[in-house]
């Protein structure tokens, strides 16, 4: 597996942690001053997050995509991943770049960095929407924890499975912010719950494959929004 030996940060952080990301969508009508991301709800910009993809290297999209399933079935991502010089079948992606670094060379791969980029929104909801994308950051973060514990088996799939309920019980209130950021959030809302539902491959694997696509899909919509 692609997983490093270390301790889970803990499941109750990982559950108190959802239950924060819910409250956010009300934080401003509350009154209350949260942090989600490193972020308060009081800034209309969204905080940077730097993740980064390991997995190996294909010169065509039909090459990686052939050996995709294969990877899945393997407990990796299997995740189609457009690069600058090829195509990255990810294998997983990791929020601390050392940790990356650590898995690339033991298993002699490529690494790549998705980074999302910090979005100003100078729009009535302003708020709602830099809200949004840090609790997408998030779901990246804590679904990587949620499959070193599966590798690891320090926790239980029924477990993990109510988790990602949880994150997409935070998400939905982002659901009809403007600005294009309530379509992603439904999206990764959406994500979640199929990822919840499992599939033929094992759970661990469609959780690195949803932590990969949340990934790709945050650094994709904020370098289009960054550049307007």
């Amino acid at each position: 597996m692609d997983s490093i030996n270390r301790k889970p940060r803990g499941l109750l952080y990982a559950l108190g942690l959802a239950v924060v990301l819910i409250c956010a969508a009300t934080a401003v009508a509350c009154g209350v001053f949260l942090f989600i991301g490193g972020m308060s709800c009081a800034s209309a910009a969204s905080a940077s997050a730097e993740f980064t993809a390991v997995g190996a290297m294909y010169d065509r999209v039909s090459q990686a995509r052939g050996r995709a399933s294969a990877e899945r079935a393997q407990g990796r991502a299997g995740y189609v991943l457009a690069a600058d010089d090829g195509f990255m079948l990810v294998y997983a992606v990791y929020a601390d770049e050392t940790d990356a670094a650590v898995v690339a060379e033991r298993l002699d791969c490529a690494a790549v960095t998705l980074r999302a980029e910090s979005v100003s929104f100078p729009s009535e909801d302003g708020e709602e929407c830099a809200e949004a994308l840090n609790v997408i950051a998030e779901v990246v973060t804590e679904t990587e924890k949620i499959w070193r514990q599966l590798d690891e088996e320090t926790t239980s799939e029924s477990l993990s499975v109510t988790q990602l309920k949880s994150y997409a019980d935070a998400l939905r209130p982002y659901k009809d912010a403007g600005d294009g950021v309530g379509g992603l959030a439904d999206e990764i809302c959406g994500m979640l719950l199929t990822t919840a539902a499992g599939s033929e491959y094992p759970l661990t694997a469609d959780i690195k494959y949803l932590s990969a696509y949340t990934a790709a899909r945050l650094a994709e919509f904020t370098a289009a929004a960054a550049a307007v």
